[in-house]
């Protein structure tokens, strides 16, 4: 890759498309997809990061997505931080490699309906890595807002869960770092590599906790921020987390393993405040479009009727805290 220098081998990623990710329960993961599958690892078990794997792949073992908990994050959705982390990679590789990078300039979104980037103003090279974060954060924030309206499992019974857009930002994080290892010529040009690797190093310094204390924070949890029967109940998910900006991690566990939280110095929990200032995104959505301009206002209609009593079909006061 060229712009002005050479910064990052290999060639144009195609769209990665979409990941199966899970459902804030420790048993199985969609079983209408398949038979059932463990959804709680250790970090022993994660194995290597594949760029663009989907469904086939995730059901012949050949990638794991699925929950671990972090003492520093709470719990961590592989399913989701990987799907950012390649969102994050190819939405790069569209502003540095294919120089999408100047006001007006145009390129289409990951996703199968359909939906465009506009570039509002030109965006210096130092940031280009910032501003492709941000997009796939975006695309991420985007799944939570239109599945909040979707009866079924996968929707409404897993929008804005507690540990989505901590996972999902978490997976921008990851490629950022993986790419500049890339650049600084590490990784063998690999970006699968740079990404398991990465990512390995992350969990460890979040101090991810063994399957045993997983559970065990689940068990804490269910029947607060989920229901205790089975999670293809409608109001399975009980409590969300609506913290856009900055991530708030929801807590679980108080170990002694666990102390001091700790998290990398360059890892931030929320984007500098100019960053969307360099795009917008129109994304398609059933013969309408939603611009990440009006996700404010949507999320605020999303709180309004989870906040409802639940006998008018919220859930209660309490929706939006751990």
């Amino acid at each position: 890759m060229t712009h002005g220098d050479r910064t990052i081998p290999g060639s144009m990623p195609a769209s990665p498309g979409s990941r199966p990710c899970c459902m804030l329960q420790p048993d199985t993961i969609h079983p209408i997809i398949g038979p059932p599958i463990e959804a709680i690892y250790d970090l022993t078990e994660i194995g290597d990061h594949q760029y663009g794997a989907g469904m086939k792949q995730y059901l012949k073992g050949l990638e794991v997505s699925g929950l671990l908990y972090t003492c520093s994050l709470g719990f961590v959705d592989l399913g989701h931080t990987r799907e950012t982390t390649d969102y994050t990679w190819y939405y790069f590789n569209w502003i540095r490699r294919k120089q999408k990078d100047k006001s007006g300039d145009t390129f289409q979104i990951s996703y199968d309906r359909g939906g465009t980037v506009t570039i509002k103003k030109d965006i210096p090279q130092n940031d280009h890595i910032r501003v492709a974060r941000s997009i796939a954060y975006d695309q991420g924030l985007f799944h939570e807002i239109t599945s909040y309206w979707v009866p079924g499992v996968g929707n409404h019974t897993s929008s804005f869960s507690p540990e989505d857009l901590v996972s999902n930002f978490v997976g921008t994080y990851i490629a950022e770092r993986a790419i500049k290892a890339l650049k600084a010529g590490k990784y063998t040009g690999d970006f699968n590599k740079a990404a398991t690797a990465e990512l390995l190093i992350f969990l460890k310094r979040v101090k991810t906790l063994p399957k045993n204390k997983a559970i065990e924070a689940f068990d804490q949890i269910k029947g607060r921020w989920v229901a205790s029967k089975d999670f293809s109940d409608p109001r399975y998910l009980k409590r969300r987390n609506f913290n856009v900006a900055p991530i708030v991690p929801w807590l679980v566990l108080d170990e002694p393993a666990c102390k001091p939280l700790t998290l990398p110095p360059d890892f931030k929990k929320d984007f500098p405040p100019d960053t969307k200032t360099f795009y917008e995104i129109e994304f398609n959505v059933g013969g309408t479009t939603l611009k990440t301009s009006e996700f404010d206002r949507e999320i605020k209609k999303i709180k309004t009727q989870a906040g409802k009593p639940e006998a008018d079909g919220g859930y209660g006061s309490n929706f939006d805290q751990p």
